[in-house]
């Protein structure tokens, strides 16, 4: 396992030495950051306050608009619109447009001092994102009143990182191809070395089997040699044995009678 892990690091070394193969990683990481940031939202939030009376002589609120903002994309997470009476029987009436100037929504308020009231535009009948809110138009017969317009949204800030993250990408694929041919190098030289080292092992394998089969029958040849230096050492013992149980030679004995 580790003669594989080793073989495993050194591979890796040799293809991340190539030139085209680390030019091709930077632009990818590049690329990678510049995309990451190019998606990345961010949640804004826009108000406007004001004040409106009934006997506010600089202004003529049943012809004069206040403009507002109304964000017409899917990321909208707030519109709303808050009213606070400032004195006892206030009076007014509300009118949203369109940029046209076309009527959208329209009602008449009548709050106590301190009271409150609130609607949230994208629940209003005619107000979406077709045909988004622009203007405001007050008008306030009796008291005095004040206002509050929030408008919170989603927005991605670093869009237009999105180009040159294509463009490192482009430049990352390039080198890329062009480090392609030592990768499949590097692997087919991997591959020729395992079975080199396959064929090696099965040689030595085989060596072993027949220099233990050499073994075993020099083993054998050796005893039967020497059974045979045995049996031989034993005839010739039994022959002289013979001779001493005889006694002296015939001819001998015939010479003594």
């Amino acid at each position: 396992m580790v003669g594989k892990s080793d073989d495993r690091g050194s591979l890796l070394i040799r293809i991340l030495s190539d030139k085209d193969i680390q030019k091709a990683i930077a632009f990818f990481s590049i690329a990678l950051i510049l995309a990451f940031a190019a998606v990345t939202t961010t949640t804004e939030t826009d108000q406007l306050r004001r004040g409106v009376s009934a006997d506010d002589d600089d202004r003529d609120f049943t012809t004069e608009f206040v403009n507002i903002h109304y964000p017409t994309f899917l990321d909208l997470r707030n519109s709303t619109l808050e009213f606070i009476a400032k004195e006892t029987n206030t009076s007014f009436s509300l009118e949203i447009l369109d940029s046209d100037l076309e009527h959208l929504w329209s009602r008449s308020y009548s709050l106590d001092e301190g009271e409150k009231e609130s609607e949230y535009l994208p629940d209003l009948d005619g107000v979406n994102s077709e045909n988004p809110p622009s203007y405001l138009n007050f008008n306030v017969t009796e008291g005095n009143l004040s206002y509050t317009y929030t408008v919170s949204y989603s927005r991605t800030p670093y869009g237009l990182l999105s180009l040159p993250a294509a463009f490192f990408t482009l430049l990352g694929m390039v080198f890329g191809f062009r480090g392609k041919g030592v990768i499949l190098g590097e692997i087919k030289r991997k591959q020729m070395m395992e079975k080199e080292n396959k064929k090696k092992e099965e040689r030595e394998k085989k060596t072993e089997k027949e220099s233990s089969e050499d073994d075993e029958y020099s083993g054998e040849v050796i005893y039967e040699s020497k059974e045979r230096e045995e049996s031989g050492q034993k005839g010739e013992k039994g022959d002289a044995s013979h001779i001493d149980f005889m006694g002296i030679p015939e001819e001998d004995k015939d010479d003594e009678q």
